[in-house]
C-alpha cells in the first residue's frame, strides 16, 4: 500500500497533498512553520494553474487582465489573452490546507525533518515515519546553505487604486511589482540585488533608483506592522540527488525568477504532476517530465529577468515594442508552459 510523505508545506507540497487525497492515497505533509502566514511572493497566479484550481473550487476571484511596465519616462502595457488571478498567500495556502484536511489528509505543522533514510524519515521529536514514496518541496532543502544574491521585500498596502492589472517597475539590479489582491488591498513586492545596499537602507535605495515608484505608493499605507524582507539565492534549475522513489517539486527542484510570474503556477502544476507519478511509483518518469515541461520557460524567465534588471536593455526593447505592439504579448507567451491536467 502506498504511504507517501511530503516534506515542505508550501504551495507545491500542498498541491501534491490535495491531488494524492483525490487519488485515494494516504499522505502526510510535514511543515516546519504553521498556517496561515504571509509569504514574500508576488501572489500572481498565471493561467496555467487555473484548470487545477477550478477543479478544486479554489481559483482566486481577483482577475489580472493586463500588465504594465512602468519607467520614469514611459509605460508599456498589454492585455493578457487569458486572465491571470491574484490572491494573498495568507488566504490561498489556508484554503489548500482546509481542503486537504477536510478530505482526511494529515498535516504536521511546527515539525522539522532531522534525517532521511531509504524508507523512513526521522522528525526533530525523534519519531520515525516510514514511506513508500517521498516528495520534497522544501526550497531550503533541510538547511543547506545557499549564498544570497537578492533581497526580497513585501507588503500589503491600502489606499492604492490599481483595479485589474499588474504593474512592473524595472530598475538597475531589480524590479518591483504591484497588483490588487482584493477590493481593499494591493500587494507590493520587490527584488533587489544584494550588492546594492545595506539592509537598513532598503526602501531609501529603492526610491532613489525608482522615484516614480515612490510617487505611485505615496497615497497608500502599509497594512503590515513592518515590511517583510528575506534573502534570496540564485535562480535556476537545481541539481537534485538521484534518490529512488523521491520527487523534488516547487523550489526544491528549481527557482524561477519572479519576473516570469510563474512561481506559483510551477508550484501547483509540479505538485499535481508529482502526485500522479508517485501514484504509479515512477520517480524517473517524473524527473524527465518535469525537465521537459519547465526547461524552456526557465530559459525565457532568465532572459526576462536580465531584461528588467538592465535599464539600457529594457529601454531598447521598449522602443521596439512601440513600433511592434505585439512584442510584449509574444514575450509573455514565451514564458508560459502548456498545462494539460486531467
Amino acid at each position: 500500500m502506498k504511504k507517501i510523505i511530503i516534506v515542505g508545506g508550501g504551495v507545491a507540497g500542498l498541491s501534491a497533498l490535495n491531488r494524492l487525497i483525490d487519488l485515494g492515497i494516504s499522505a502526510t505533509l510535514i511543515e516546519a512553520g504553521s498556517y496561515p502566514s504571509h509569504k514574500i511572493c508576488g501572489e500572481f497566479f498565471s493561467p496555467e494553474c487555473l484548470p487545477i484550481l477550478n477543479k478544486w473550487n479554489l481559483a482566486p476571484a481577483k482577475k489580472i487582465e493586463c500588465v504594465s511596465f512602468v519607467t520614469d519616462r514611459h509605460t508599456l502595457s498589454f492585455s493578457l489573452p487569458i486572465h491571470a488571478r491574484s490572491q494573498s498567500r495568507f488566504d490561498f495556502d489556508q484554503s489548500l490546507v482546509r481542503r486537504a484536511e477536510e478530505k482526511g489528509a494529515k498535516i504536521l505543522t511546527k515539525t522539522k525533518v532531522k534525517d532521511i533514510g531509504r524508507s523512513s524519515i526521522v522528525l526533530d521529536s525523534g519519531e520515525e515515519l516510514s514511506y513508500s514514496d517521498l516528495l520534497i518541496s522544501s526550497g531550503r532543502f533541510f538547511g543547506a546553505s545557499s549564498i544570497p544574491c537578492y533581497i526580497g521585500i513585501k507588503g500589503h498596502m491600502k489606499g492604492i487604486e490599481i483595479k485589474n492589472g499588474l504593474e512592473m517597475y524595472p530598475f538597475s539590479g531589480g524590479y518591483a511589482g504591484l497588483s490588487s489582491i482584493d477590493d481593499d488591498y494591493s500587494n507590493f513586492t520587490c527584488l533587489m540585488s544584494m550588492n546594492m545596499h545595506r539592509k537598513e537602507d532598503l526602501l531609501q535605495k529603492l526610491f532613489e533608483m525608482a522615484p516614480h515608484l515612490q510617487r505611485r505608493l505615496q497615497n497608500g499605507h502599509l497594512a503590515f506592522d513592518n515590511w517583510m524582507t528575506c534573502q534570496i539565492p540564485a535562480f535556476g534549475i537545481k541539481k537534485t540527488p538521484q534518490w529512488a522513489n523521491t520527487y523534488f517539486i516547487g523550489d526544491a527542484a528549481g527557482t524561477i525568477p519572479p519576473a516570469s510570474g510563474l512561481g506559483l503556477s510551477i508550484a501547483i502544476t509540479s505538485g499535481y504532476m508529482a502526485a500522479d507519478y508517485a501514484a504509479r511509483g515512477d520517480s524517473l518518469g517524473f524527473q524527465n517530465a518535469w525537465y521537459t515541461k519547465y526547461k524552456e520557460v526557465f530559459t525565457y524567465g532568465h532572459l526576462l529577468h536580465r531584461l528588467l534588471t538592465t535599464p539600457l536593455a529594457f529601454r531598447f526593447v521598449a522602443s521596439i515594442a512601440r513600433l511592434f505592439p505585439s512584442l510584449p504579448l509574444i514575450l509573455f507567451e514565451k514564458t508560459r508552459f502548456l498545462s494539460k491536467e486531467d
